[in-house]
């Protein structure tokens, strides 16, 4: 199996900035997981967290304009900083703000149209029988998920939203699978592994809202999941 990792073909300022990335971002995620044990110093591991959030965006923007038109890997890089814009959008309402969560969530629901736009350009000419099959998953599930909250008697705005976020985030990790198995291994292991991380820190966040006391995992698989999608950006060998 090739290596995810394999940058040597890239520019020299993309390879340091790569790994100049992954170290920023490493650094931070354990630096606000230890921050995170201490109460005292909640603000700043809220702080220390969104940072991770807003270097992943930058890398993404940056590394855009860098290779903007030099490879076939442009429009893919274009759609990828997008959906990690609407990302940061959606945590600056529900990290730094604490409020208006319908809004941080509909940004979220955005993010993950925007991510499934972005795989999608990988296989919709190849295999349009499976481009249909999972818009029309998606279009059932976020119309049933949302009607769950009736029986279950949690019918609210936000909780509607998140009814709608959760398949999306789910078929986007089935998407990253198929991409991996059908299309291109390297970006697909990463938007799988990426859409995966995501999929355990939402799990967290529901399992939490419910009484169990799993905030401090909620991050240890979000800020990961963030490293990962940004890093599946298009590389300059690839073509697509």
């Amino acid at each position: 199996m090739q290596n995810p990792f394999q940058i040597k073909n890239e520019p020299t300022f993309c390879k340091v900035f790569t790994y100049l990335y992954l170290g920023v971002g490493v650094s931070l995620a354990i630096a606000y997981i230890v921050t995170g044990f201490f109460d005292s110093l909640h603000l700043a591991t809220n702080i220390l967290k969104f940072v991770l959030v807003v270097a992943s965006f930058l890398y993404v923007f940056i590394y855009f304009w860098v290779r903007f038109l030099k490879d076939d890997g442009c429009r893919d890089r274009l759609f990828l900083w997008i959906a990690l814009l609407f990302t940061l959008g959606a945590d600056v309402f529900l990290l730094l703000v604490n409020d208006f969560y319908e809004v941080g969530v509909s940004l979220f629901i955005v993010a993950q149209i925007v991510h499934f736009l972005r795989g999608a350009r990988h296989y919709y000419k190849k295999d349009r029988v499976y481009l249909a099959i999972t818009i029309a998953l998606r279009a059932v599930l976020c119309i049933v998920a949302p009607l769950l909250t009736i029986p279950l008697d949690m019918v609210s705005p936000t909780n509607i939203l998140t009814m709608i976020y959760f398949p999306n985030l789910i078929m986007n990790f089935v998407d990253g699978v198929y991409i991996a198995v059908k299309v291109n291994r390297r970006l697909g292991l990463f938007l799988s592994v990426g859409f995966l991380l995501f999929i355990g820190c939402d799990i967290c966040v529901g399992l939490s809202n419910v009484g169990l006391p799993l905030w401090n995992l909620i991050w240890i698989f979000y800020g990961p999941s963030q490293i990962v999608l940004a890093l599946s950006l298009s590389r300059s060998e690839e073509k697509q």
